[in-house]
C-alpha cells in the first residue's frame, strides 16, 4: 500500500469510519489510481470528473456505487491531501 493510502487509512480510523467503509474507500481510491496509472496525489479534478463520467457511462455502475466512489475521493482530497474540493 502506498504511503498516501496508508495516510488515508489512518485518517479514516481517526475519523472513526467503520472497517468496511475504510476498505471500500481505500479500494475506490486505489482503483482510481490504477485507472490513470499514476499516484492518486497527482490526479486533478478533471481526472476525477473523467473517472466518474466513465464509471457512469461506460462501466454502467450504479448511482450508489458512484456516490460512494465520489465520497471516498472527496475524503482523500480534502482530508488526506488537505486540498480544496470544488466538485
Amino acid at each position: 500500500m502506498s504511503q498516501l493510502l496508508e495516510k488515508m487509512k489512518m485518517d479514516l480510523t481517526l475519523n472513526e469510519y467503520s472497517p468496511n467503509t475504510q476498505k471500500t474507500y481505500l479500494d475506490n481510491v486505489s482503483h482510481l489510481s490504477k485507472h490513470f496509472a499514476k499516484p492518486p496525489g497527482l490526479l486533478t479534478e478533471d481526472d476525477i470528473r473523467d473517472y466518474l463520467f466513465h464509471s457512469i457511462t461506460v462501466r454502467k455502475l450504479s448511482s450508489s456505487f458512484v456516490n460512494t466512489a465520489y465520497s471516498a475521493i472527496k475524503f482523500f482530497f480534502e482530508t488526506t491531501l488537505g486540498r480544496d474540493w470544488n466538485m
